[in-house]
């Protein structure tokens, strides 16, 4: 809002940035042809994450009434949507105040300072800093206890004792960290690195997800076999850089395929292993016990 007041109001933002470049505004982003429908898979493709995101998806299993779900399903989707909208206007805002800006990744600490009184500049950032942190605790954990409880504990050890849990929770914490800050060592654009993370969880758990609820015939081998193609995918778009020299906007993350292929591996491997009659269903009762 003050980046909008300073600006001179919303129509003085979008005049500016058409004289800078009248595409930004453009649905298609000025693509024509084939190229518009790479641009719409390329941005529509985020959308398949939502449901492999075990932080996410916990939130909604800890709900205890079935009519909060509705109503949690609503609020979360409103959030989203004013979220990603807010985070679209930030960008826009941006570019019509620098016009011209070196690493546009760093747009909202940069309006924060230039618009801001410092201390306020201070708490904006420091809000963004704890948001960051939020979600990466939350994977961490659920990482840790995916591991510790579902792996370990409910299929290679039934026995362990608690305190042997324990043990193996903080080791698995500190090396996932660990592990997590060598790969943030490498660098890079954020963005990508935010769509490959986005990605793995998106086609390994995504479709699983969406099969064990809505088609039982999901097998145990199926749904071993499609996180596995899921991950891998991405992992393999993502190393051979497929489109990597085409501009951002029209990179296609490895997460669009990934989830087909991952859909496809589930479907076809749990109708090829249906005499063996281990459904998800019977599968997960290990888990609820």
């Amino acid at each position: 809002m003050v980046g909008i007041i300073k600006l001179g109001g919303l129509n003085q933002v979008f005049e500016k940035i058409g004289t800078i470049n009248p595409n930004t505004l453009s649905p298609t982003f000025g693509y024509t042809g084939l190229l518009t429908l790479v641009f719409i898979s390329a941005s529509m493709s985020w959308m398949f994450g939502y449901a492999g995101q075990p932080h996410i998806l916990t939130r909604y299993m800890a709900i205890k009434e079935k009519r909060k779900i509705r109503q949690s399903t609503l609020i979360g989707t409103i959030w989203v949507i004013l979220s990603l909208w807010g985070a679209v206007l930030i960008g826009l805002i941006g570019l019509a105040y620098f016009t011209s800006i070196p690493d546009p990744e760093k747009v909202m600490p940069l309006l924060a300072l230039n618009l801001l009184p410092r201390w306020v500049a201070g708490i904006v950032i420091a809000a963004i800093t704890a948001a960051i942190m939020s979600t990466a605790d939350s994977q961490l954990l659920v990482a840790t206890s995916a591991i510790t409880e579902d792996v370990y504990h409910k299929l290679i050890n039934p026995k362990a004792s608690h305190k042997k849990l324990v043990f193996l929770s903080r080791v698995t914490v500190v090396l996932l960290a660990l592990f997590a800050f060598l790969l943030a060592l490498e660098g890079g654009v954020i963005y990508f690195l935010v769509a490959f993370a986005w990605g793995g969880l998106a086609a390994a758990f995504g479709p699983l997800i969406i099969l064990s609820l809505w088609w039982k015939k999901t097998t145990k081998q199926g749904a071993i076999v499609g996180m596995i193609t899921g991950a891998l995918t991405v992992i393999i778009w993502d190393k051979l850089g497929v489109s990597s020299s085409m501009p951002t906007e029209l990179i296609i993350p490895g997460m669009l395929p990934a989830f087909f292929l991952s859909l496809f591996a589930i479907v076809i491997v749990s109708i090829l292993t249906q005499n063996t009659r281990k459904t998800i269903n019977s599968f997960l009762t290990k888990f609820n016990h």
